[in-house]
């Protein structure tokens, strides 16, 4: 499986929306692939969460 990072504009976007109260269900259903967000979040040290763990 291969991941890609996000641009610099992309993350930012990323956390906002976590900041206003989004869940990275809801981000990865308007937004981002699941494999993106788990892979940004690792990058981070924020809470794990794994890519199929998004899927369902």
């Amino acid at each position: 499986m291969s991941y890609s990072h996000f641009s610099l504009i992309e993350g930012g976007q990323l956390e906002a929306l976590h900041r206003l109260g989004w869940s990275t269900r809801a981000i990865v259903s308007e937004t981002w692939s699941p494999e993106q967000v788990a892979e940004k979040r690792r990058v981070e040290g924020s809470t794990f969460v794994s890519f199929k763990t998004i899927y369902r």
